[in-house]
């Protein structure tokens, strides 16, 4: 039997498990957690705001979390924001020194700080680095700042271009003439557990409740998560929902998670959600009990211009709900096959109605669509089939060293 050589990754983000991104962060903490099972080991580097400090927590034999907090941004002048991000880089690099000899670095969801940090613990290591874009990163870059062109530019000047990417990515890449050798690893997911609604906290069983109430007065009910960013088109939704229950002899719920930045321009959008009794609103709902939002709906629906490859859509197909989403990013990957429908933002608003007039007038032709989206997730899309192929990546490039 070969003896595998034993591996260590140094994983560097801002989004392991936080009050700010608890959803995200968990997802790619599974990811790692599932590595370090695989005989990785693996330290983690997770970049946050506060008051300057860092904190080691080991999780497993395996499994490493440095938590380093580089200083608080809000209500600050120029020169203290530079002061305390020059404290916090100092404390990272005195971390990233203590660490020893580190294999390969992975880089989660970066930003320019993040990439700066990377360039320099790519430089005092000699490790290769690979960038791993996995969610919407890259979506924007065109009408971001010249200050992150730049920092992209440095970054995959220093690198030794070995990366890890969805395909959707290399789209948003490509504008850029770069070409990065890549090796594609699908996101997966845990498959999402029902919780008891017993155990939620106070607020969130009378949400839940809210939600069940609606549930029995309407013929269909709708969910949707996502925040109201400008990127999501929960105004479409909205228009068609209330379009549709005009043309029909058919009442239709929706219930809206997501955040909302309060703004002029959205103030209309808000008055008609708040005087809709057929829509609820919620601004959060913690992941342990989304399952239970989930299992009250008949159709997940996810509309938005730009994405990379939804968590929130893997884990309604692992609900097995009937899914209608935007055909852009990661979302066709997802549910081709007959897992879903996909709808062609150019003629969203028709097409968001005629299939939800046909799945009221025949719901049972469309069950199976839920049902393969299920089997799909639990056969290809799970967190440690991800972690294997990462595994199996990780392996390739350290005996190519």
């Amino acid at each position: 039997m070969i003896q595998l050589p034993f591996i260590t990754i140094l994983l560097i983000t801002n989004l392991f498990p936080t009050k700010y991104t608890p959803n995200k962060g968990r997802f790619i903490e599974e990811r790692y957690r599932n590595l370090s099972t695989l005989g990785i080991n693996v330290v983690v580097l997770c970049i946050i705001s506060g008051d300057i400090d860092v904190s080691v927590s080991r999780i497993s034999k395996n499994f490493t979390i440095y938590t380093i907090s580089v200083g608080n941004f809000q209500d600050k002048s120029i020169l203290a924001k530079f002061q305390s991000i020059s404290k916090g880089s100092i404390l990272i690099l005195k971390t990233i020194v203590s660490l020893g000899d580190v294999d390969i670095i992975i880089v989660e969801y970066p930003n320019f700080f993040i990439n700066i940090i990377s360039i320099l613990t790519k430089i005092y290591l000699n490790s290769p680095l690979i960038l791993s874009f996995r969610g919407t990163d890259l979506r924007n870059l065109p009408n971001k700042s010249l200050i992150q062109y730049i920092s992209l530019e440095i970054t995959f000047f220093f690198t030794t271009k070995i990366f890890i990417l969805n395909k959707e990515m290399l789209q948003h890449l490509s504008k850029f003439n770069i070409k990065p050798s890549v090796s594609i690893v699908k996101p997966g997911i845990d498959p999402v557990e029902f919780q008891l609604i017993t155990s939620m906290p106070i607020i969130f069983r009378k949400n839940y409740h809210d939600i069940q109430n609606l549930r029995n007065s309407v013929d269909l009910m709708l969910l949707m998560v996502g925040k109201f960013d400008g990127h999501k088109m929960q105004d479409i939704l909205i228009y068609n929902i209330e379009k549709l229950n005009k043309e029909l002899d058919l009442t239709v719920g929706l219930v809206l998670i997501g955040s909302i930045k309060k703004l002029n321009i959205e103030s209309d959008l808000i008055r008609r959600i708040e005087n809709n009794t057929n829509i609820i609103h919620l601004e959060y709902i913690p992941h342990d009990y989304i399952s239970k939002f989930f299992e009250s709906c008949d159709i997940y629906i996810h509309l938005s211009l730009n994405e990379g490859t939804p968590t929130v859509i893997m884990e309604a197909m692992s609900l097995g709900k009937i899914i209608l989403a935007s055909n852009v990013g990661g979302i066709p990957d997802l549910l081709q096959n007959g897992r879903g429908i996909i709808l062609n933002n150019t003629n969203i608003a028709s097409e968001l109605r005629t299939n939800l007039r046909n799945i009221f007038e025949n719901k049972s032709k469309y069950e199976n669509l839920g049902e393969k989206a299920k089997n799909y997730i639990y056969e290809y899309r799970t967190s440690l089939k991800e972690a294997n192929q990462i595994k199996s990546i990780l392996l390739k490039l350290l005996f190519k060293k």
